[in-house]
């Protein structure tokens, strides 16, 4: 075997292993019996720590970040705290895959009628039209051929909206007018 074989396949051999751990862990979330019971967490804590473990990889891509920092109060909902991490990791981790470079996430937030909603939109591109509703499917990419070569399994948002809807939420995308990608979640607040 030559060198670019043996490249190509330990690049199968990851890709497999990747897809492997994402359906494990898809099973693992819609499971019932998973996980700890949920616990009061703050969400824009976690979505807070998570930012800054993701801060050097979008400042080396070329990604600007930019969180809305006003916090009014401080929203607690039932969830995992672990869970509420792989859901904001998946979000950037489809950022630094697709969105264009030099470029941006705008990341909101706002309490409604007792719901914590959350917007993530990137710089572009979007997402053609008829792929949006099935963006959350398991295994759907919207190109298979780039999502492939930039090492997506096409469970990452299928594991979101896993983990939003086990914490009683909702998940959405659409395309952001002149912009990318929106990603919008809700979840229902614990009255505080």
């Amino acid at each position: 075997l030559t060198p670019k074989a043996l490249d190509s396949l330990h690049f199968e051999v990851l890709h497999v292993s990747r897809i492997v751990q994402d359906l494990h862990d898809l099973s693992l979330i819609e499971s019932e019996t998973v996980n700890a019971a949920p616990a009061a967490v703050n969400p824009l804590r976690v979505l807070d720590e998570t930012i800054r473990t993701f801060h050097a990889r979008f400042e080396t891509c070329g990604i600007r970040i930019d969180a809305d920092e006003r916090v009014t109060s401080a929203p607690v909902i039932l969830a995992d705290p672990d869970r509420l991490r792989q859901l904001y990791s998946n979000l950037f981790e489809n950022t630094l895959r697709y969105a264009r470079t030099p470029g941006d996430l705008r990341i909101q937030h706002s309490l409604e009628s007792g719901r914590l909603c959350l917007r993530f939109e990137d710089s572009g591109p979007g997402v053609p039209e008829e792929s949006i509703e099935r963006l959350f499917d398991r295994l759907y990419r919207v190109d298979a051929a780039r999502s492939r070569d930039r090492g997506g399994s096409g469970l990452g948002l299928a594991i979101c909206r896993s983990i939003v809807e086990r914490y009683g939420g909702e998940i959405t995308a659409s395309n952001a007018p002149a912009r990318g990608l929106r990603i919008t979640i809700d979840f229902p607040v614990l009255p505080g």
